[in-house]
């Protein structure tokens, strides 16, 4: 059944909005529409899975979700957790096929177990072991098909799952988007302004920040705040 991401067509102005203008929902709508149905396919068919298309989207989601304002950041959470669980989803279906093909290749081994004589005394001998032979391999072919059918039912309700998931997580994600309409940016911004220098660790190191310097607050806890410098996450402590 094709199932794909309901589009939620809205006209949120996210500050900094990620592929081309297009609000999270409507950036991985488009996503799932090409994918999930693949990503959830009969695990007996080897489809190709969009790993590096989904690393590209999350990181866009990640780049931008210091620099948005406050009622913006729960959306861009939630567009990360989806990206998660499509990522979840793609590991579940790989250690899935990997069972699938596992099974596949052993075929039961029918001969294990027989008992075949060199030398065998008479034709009686010799047409009681071609009828146990064929019993082996009858038995080994029922076993393979019990096995592999198993593994696809199995994968099946997983997969109904895994979409039901992926769906309701999206749904999630435009109802913060459209809670993120509904508030002022401009009020909500929170920042502070440093009264000394102050010693910040960054990606590659620290940095200096002057006194006088604003600075975009995240987040308050009684340990410092949490504010984006340069696109990065920093931590001022109290002053």
């Amino acid at each position: 059944m094709k199932t794909a991401f309901v589009i939620f067509s809205c006209s949120l102005a996210f500050s900094i909005a990620a592929l081309g203008g297009d609000p999270p929902s409507l950036a991985l709508s488009r996503f799932g529409g090409a994918y999930l149905d693949k990503i959830l396919a009969p695990i007996d068919q080897n489809v190709p899975l969009p790993r590096n298309e989904l690393l590209q989207l999350r990181e866009s989601f990640v780049s931008w979700i210091a620099k948005a304002p406050p009622n913006e950041q729960p959306a861009w959470r939630g567009a990360i957790a989806v990206c998660d669980a499509l990522n979840n989803a793609m590991d579940e279906r790989e250690k899935a096929r990997a069972g699938f093909d596992g099974s596949s290749a052993v075929h039961g081994g029918y001969d294990l177990g027989a008992r075949r004589k060199d030398h065998l005394k008479n034709w009686h001998e010799a047409e009681r072991e071609r009828h146990e032979e064929a019993n082996r391999k009858q038995d080994a072919a029922q076993n393979d098909a019990f096995l592999n059918t198993t593994l696809r039912t199995n994968w099946t309700q997983r997969a109904m799952q895994l979409r039901q998931q992926i769906v309701s997580l999206h749904t999630r994600l435009q109802e913060l988007e459209r809670q993120s309409a509904q508030q002022p940016n401009g009020p909500t911004v929170d920042t502070v302004t440093l009264k000394q220098n102050v010693s910040v660790h960054v990606k590659y190191g620290t940095v200096t920040l002057s006194a006088g310097t604003s600075l975009h607050v995240m987040s308050r806890d009684p340990r410092g705040i949490t504010a984006e410098y340069n696109g990065e996450l920093v931590i001022i402590p109290p002053q």
